[in-house]
Formats: C-alpha cells, sequence, structure tokens
C-alpha cells in the first residue's frame, strides 16, 4: 500500500482542496477522504461503502509524477500514520455530525 495526499489549487466552491487517498499495489484505491478548504469532510469511500459525496475511482490512479504535471495539483506520498490519523478525524467528524 502507499498513501497519498494531493492538494487541488482551484476556485470551485463545491470541489474539495486536499484528496487522501490509500492505494493498493496495482494503483487503486482502497480509501478515500475529499475535504474542502475550510476543512469540512464532503466525504470519504472505502471498499466496505462511501460517505458524502466520495466515490473510490474505478480506474488506476496516476503516479505521483504524473499528478504533478497539471498546474493545479501538488501531490506527495505520506505516512501510513498521516492518513490513518486523517481518516480517523473524517469518520469522527461524521459521527459527530449525526
Amino acid at each position: 500500500m502507499k498513501y497519498l495526499k494531493t492538494i487541488w489549487n482551484h476556485n470551485h466552491q463545491d470541489e474539495p482542496s486536499n484528496i487522501y487517498q490509500e492505494i493498493d499495489d496495482s494503483s487503486y484505491e482502497v480509501r478515500k477522504i475529499e475535504i474542502m478548504k475550510d476543512g469540512q469532510v464532503i466525504g470519504y469511500a472505502s471498499e466496505a461503502g462511501e460517505f458524502g459525496a466520495s466515490i473510490l475511482a474505478d480506474q488506476k490512479i496516476p503516479t505521483i509524477e504524473e499528478i504533478n504535471q497539471e498546474d493545479e495539483f501538488i501531490a506527495a506520498e505520506i505516512t501510513k500514520t498521516e492518513f490513518e490519523t486523517a481518516w480517523g478525524s473524517a469518520v469522527s467528524q461524521r459521527i459527530a455530525s449525526e
């Protein structure tokens, strides 16, 4: 597994600015979190299910180098611990809002 954080620089009010992904050895998403500029989690998804606006991609995820070729994206590999912290926070935010 590898873990990515991608910052999406844009001016769309209804699109996430931070995307966290857990990616398997075949380059497919296993889990994803999408966060707005204000820190609000708009959704997360896993093979077990989806919450909010997020779904897992049905295509292979590009490499970090390929993602970073697009001017509006800044992608970097993060640790499993960083991903798990973001995942736990996303799930907690959902539970708190119910």
